[in-house]
């Protein structure tokens, strides 16, 4: 239901660590999103918005 919401491309959740990861393109409606999840049965806490990084193998071996 999440991914039709909007322009939502994945989402994880993590019940031990009580949070709920949706990767979505720039112009996602955060609301529909919300509202989405919100119609599933669960509270929506901070909503956090930030450039996604791709993480491949060989991400695993850049210099920092």
């Amino acid at each position: 239901a999440v991914r039709r919401a909007a322009n939502v491309k994945k989402v994880t959740s993590s019940h031990e660590k009580g949070q709920t990861v949706v990767v979505a393109e720039d112009d996602a409606d955060k609301e529909a999103i919300a509202a989405a999840i919100r119609e599933q049965g669960y509270g929506v806490g901070e909503i956090t918005v930030r450039p996604y990084e791709k993480k491949g193998l060989f991400g695993l071996f850049k210099k920092k």
